[in-house]
């Protein structure tokens, strides 16, 4: 008896069209929307629409800024003895990997991170369970911690391979904790639009705005940027810190395929980056500024220059 050829396996012989199945076609009127091929049903190629960032909110904002995804450059020009035992507000801090970062090498008894997309935080709580999972046994942590050089950072947080926590599962947090060591003294907050809450009942020793300038200029524009300034001054107690990492202007441009409300914003704009340390010491209030410098970067355009201005 002649065995039967499979229709499936029909197209590899040679001289031979593939066999199709029943195809239905989709209607302009909204009818059926799948159609069968070689005996499959396949649903309609629909386009996904294209996310849109319009704050700054990248999903993998560190992954293109620290593409090594270790030490976050910028801790080489933060003091730790500026920030240990401090309690300390990042504003705008995406996924979290740069607080985090702060919380364990620069150990202050408590940083908040806050951020205006409740996605990036939910990724940054994650974050920290993963790397608590990844750092060394607790006596071997502080010991590399006492001998802390931020000019030569030594990165900790793969001690254990990330296999571990795959497989096992990350290790449990203790809520109850009263520890202000890592990861203790980490903790993170849907904001918002920090700048319409209510001020902070406690103040803060540092308030961190590292790159979001551009963001709440573009979005809230020259009076937005200019209440966020005063409102970091508030938020700060007597001899407070604001660190402040400002895009320059001409990275405003950038934003324009976020939003098309973006770019008529920026046509109105008439206070520029290079007038906020003038503002910041002449009308917020802040007594002096120290400029840090630019962090090393592979990618030129995250080279920006980074300020402490002190209250």
């Amino acid at each position: 008896m002649e065995a039967k050829e499979n229709p499936y396996l029909a197209h590899t012989k040679r001289g031979r069209e593939p066999i199709r199945q029943k195809r239905i076609n989709v209607n302009k009127d909204g009818g059926d929307s799948t159609h069968e091929a070689f005996g499959r049903s396949v649903p309609e190629r629909t386009r996904t629409p294209l996310k849109r960032f319009k704050y700054g909110n990248y999903r993998n904002y560190y992954g293109y800024r620290n593409k090594s995804m270790g030490i976050d450059s910028r801790l080489q020009l933060l003091d730790p003895a500026l920030f240990k035992h401090k309690r300390v507000l990042d504003i705008g801090c995406n996924s979290g990997i740069l607080t985090i970062d702060v919380a364990l090498y620069l150990q202050p008894r408590y940083i908040l991170g806050v951020d205006i997309d409740a996605d990036l935080i939910h990724a940054a709580i994650k974050e920290v369970r993963l790397v608590n999972s990844l750092l060394p046994p607790m006596h071997k942590r502080a010991e590399a911690l006492d001998q802390l050089n931020t000019a030569h950072l030594v990165d900790i947080k793969s001690y254990f391979p990330k296999s571990m926590p795959a497989m096992f599962g990350t290790i449990y947090i203790d809520p109850t904790s009263n520890t202000t060591q890592f990861p203790h003294n980490i903790h993170f907050r849907h904001s918002g639009n920090w700048i319409e809450e209510e001020d902070e009942h406690e103040p803060y020793d540092i308030l961190l705005a590292l790159s979001i300038s551009k963001w709440i200029h573009l979005n809230w524009g020259d009076q937005g940027i200019k209440d966020f300034f005063h409102k970091a001054y508030r938020s700060l107690q007597d001899g407070g810190m604001f660190v402040l990492e400002a895009q320059p202007w001409k990275n405003y441009k950038n934003a324009f395929s976020q939003s098309p409300e973006l770019r008529e914003n920026y046509k109105k704009l008439q206070f520029l980056p290079q007038e906020f340390e003038a503002y910041l010491l002449e009308t917020v209030g802040f007594r002096y500024v120290e400029v840090l410098g630019a962090s090393e970067n592979a990618v030129e355009g995250f080279q920006r220059t980074m300020a402490i201005y002190f209250k």
